[in-house]
């Protein structure tokens, strides 16, 4: 029996406009992607195992998911999501950016927590805890 790895091919999105405060969307990591508006930033695919949206979705289990990069996700990424990772990406509104070359415009927060096996990592990254708030 072969074990593929999905390298391409569909998968569905939805723009942070689109979250509401508290969405969170669980998955396996199954691969990284450029973005496509800011070369500094990677895409995380999953494949969905739980969706929580409060507005209805055509998101379901099973499906593949790009996850929008974003400097939380990257900085999540960098810190070790790896390929097969389980992660929760939850949704914390906007805020608005306090220092360096983006203050005073606003930002899409938003959180990943790691779990690698069945065992939760306390590996938690945020727009908010990178600084940039």
């Amino acid at each position: 029996m072969y074990d593929f790895k999905q390298l391409t091919g569909n998968s569905k999105y939805r723009s942070w406009k689109e979250w509401a405060n508290g969405d969170f969307i669980i998955g396996e990591v199954v691969r990284f992607q450029p973005n496509n508006k800011n070369p500094k930033f990677q895409d995380i695919v999953i494949k969905v195992k739980q969706v929580g949206f409060k507005a209805q979705t055509n998101v379901v289990e099973n499906d593949m998911f790009s996850i929008n990069g974003n400097s939380g996700i990257q900085k999540a990424i960098d810190a070790g999501i790896d390929d097969g990772d389980i992660i929760k990406v939850t949704y914390g509104g906007m805020a608005v950016v306090k220092t360096g070359q983006w203050a005073g415009t606003k930002t899409h927060v938003t959180s990943v927590e790691v779990a690698r096996g069945n065992k939760p990592v306390s590996q938690v990254q945020t727009d908010e805890d990178s600084g940039i708030l």
